[in-house]
């Protein structure tokens, strides 16, 4: 996964890679506390034209950027 790939999430939506994926080690629901650490990445939403963090380890890669 690089910056400018194209992305899809489980909910369908799509969104261009902006940053590089980073850990993160914190809960990721803070209602399980034991939900162990993850990686997450800033993301543009194509459709909504806004930016997110986005968890990455269930995320599609769609089309990869240059």
């Amino acid at each position: 996964m690089k910056i400018g790939d194209m992305l899809l999430n489980d909910f369908g939506e799509t969104a261009i890679l902006l940053s590089e994926p980073r850990l993160l080690d914190e809960p990721a629901n803070h209602l399980d506390p034991d939900c162990g650490p993850y990686y997450v990445a800033e993301v543009f939403l194509t459709e909504f034209g806004r930016k997110e963090v986005w968890i990455t380890d269930d995320l599609e890669i769609i089309s990869e950027g240059r």
